[in-house]
């Protein structure tokens, strides 16, 4: 079970029919997370797709704008609802007291928090990604080269994150680029590991 936790996800868009998602919220707070979701899932090109039968997402939506205690929370969330990984493409540059135990608690229990490192060009990684605990991913060109906008002191692991295919809210593709999407790519690859 994946905790997405982002802006929420169009649960009836298209490319995510089958799927089994557990969201609270009727209307995402964003378009973000469904683009996010198309990519971590597979579902937005000719990339292994995650079987529906085998992978449940939590959708957790913390807004556009989310605080460190937001992240803390969205956390907290899916760490309650007993999720595999815990997938977060945002972040902010200032940690908190309460995400720093979110973190905590995910690292007692063993759960992985994949994080995005942050489109920060050369500054350090955004919080949560900026905890030792958290796997905080740079993103990178197609040919390996390290994206220009992309955090790259003191990331843990790179994915692509340039001109990367995914799906809207409406089902239509999108080619984007950020940290954020290579966040889905690594977390679609440790769930391909733990499937």
């Amino acid at each position: 079970m994946v905790g997405l936790v982002d802006t929420g996800v169009n649960v009836d868009a298209p490319q995510l029919a089958g799927y089994a998602i557990d969201q609270e919220v009727a209307h995402a707070s964003g378009e973000h997370g469904t683009l996010v979701l198309s990519v971590l899932l597979g579902v937005a090109e000719d990339r292994t797709a995650l079987p529906p039968q085998d992978v449940e997402v939590v959708s957790i939506d913390v807004g556009r704008e989310a605080t460190a205690d937001d992240l803390a929370a969205g956390i907290e969330s899916a760490l309650d609802a007993d999720v595999d990984v815990v997938s977060i493409s945002m972040g902010c540059r200032r940690g908190s007291a309460a995400l720093e135990a979110a973190v905590e608690r995910a690292d007692a229990l063993g759960t992985p928090i994949v994080a995005a490192a942050g489109n920060v060009r050369f500054l350090a990684p955004d919080y949560p990604a900026r905890y030792a605990s958290v796997i905080g991913i740079g993103a990178v060109d197609a040919d390996g080269q390290p994206w220009s906008e992309s955090a790259s002191e003191g990331v843990d692991a790179t994915a692509l994150g340039v001109d990367v295919h995914a799906m809207d809210a409406h089902g239509e593709p999108r080619t984007v680029s950020g940290t954020s999407f290579a966040t889905a790519l690594a977390t679609h690859a440790l769930v391909l590991d733990l499937t």
